[in-house]
């Protein structure tokens, strides 16, 4: 962990301890591999159950294929579950972003077009005249160089 020093509001200094990239980049490669490995594992677990149920009796295969009528609805159960809890967060997000979201958005909104109006009275008060009067300066320099010119 790699540690770096931030100041409170109070003034005091304190270190807080950060991850290194390199842990983090470590960490999301180990998951993956633990999920693949996982997979795997499943993957054999049904090949090998596949060849126990084509050289089994008919009583074996009954009872386990009663095991995985029961398993495949726990399955479905959780799958279900998962749906709903979705759609939950969906629309805690919407509300999020009608209650949270939308009022930033509308003071964002004025800020900007207070800003344009600030940009655009420094246009016509301040940057229009200071450009007219430099390009009349420019133009009485260049005329009095011509008729004082010196030959």
């Amino acid at each position: 962990m790699k540690n770096e020093k931030i100041s409170g509001p109070t003034g005091k200094e304190s270190y807080v301890a950060l991850p290194h990239e390199d842990s983090i980049e470590e960490e999301s490669s180990g998951s993956g591999k633990k999920w693949l490995t996982a997979a795997l594992i499943a993957a054999l677990l049904i090949a090998v159950l596949i060849l126990v149920m084509i050289f089994a009796d008919s009583e074996v295969v009954a009872k386990t294929k009663n095991i995985a009528i029961v398993v495949c609805s726990f399955a479905a159960i959780l799958l279900l579950g998962s749906f709903f809890i979705l759609i939950f967060q969906l629309s805690a997000l919407t509300n999020l972003l009608k209650i949270e979201i939308k009022p930033v958005l509308e003071s964002t909104r004025d800020t900007v077009n207070n800003v344009k109006g600030t940009v655009s009275f420094m246009s016509d008060k301040i940057v229009e005249p200071a450009i007219s009067v430099g390009a009349k300066v420019a133009g009485a320099k260049k005329i009095t160089s011509f008729l004082f010119r010196r030959k």
